[in-house]
């Protein structure tokens, strides 16, 4: 995932904070990864860095996202909104707390 910024140096997104900086101020987040090898994308970290107005939004396949750090985020108004096209495992299980989470508040 490489954010948005105008005239950045695209290396620089690695940098520590970089992301952390970037969501502090971002509206939005939006993870489109196709895979992960591990959380990388969305972290709990980068989910407490958000503003708590911000959405979530995943059209990333596979484990892109810690869904634990997730729904903390939404349990403890973190983030505002989160829209998710996939889960970490498909298809999920009929317990997975995600599938509480049906409409915003």
């Amino acid at each position: 995932m490489i954010p948005y910024c105008r005239d950045a140096d695209f290396r620089s997104w690695r940098t520590p904070g970089y992301l952390v900086g970037v969501l502090s101020q971002s509206d939005s987040y939006r993870c489109m990864r196709r895979r992960a090898r591990r959380f990388t994308t969305c972290s709990e970290k980068a989910l407490q860095a958000m503003k708590p107005s911000a959405i979530f939004i995943n059209t990333g396949r596979g484990a892109t996202v810690n869904e634990e750090a997730l729904i903390k985020a939404l349990q403890e108004g973190w983030i505002a909104h989160a829209a998710l096209d996939v889960l970490e495992k498909e298809p999920p299980s009929h317990n997975n707390p995600m599938l509480a989470w049906r409409t915003s508040r």
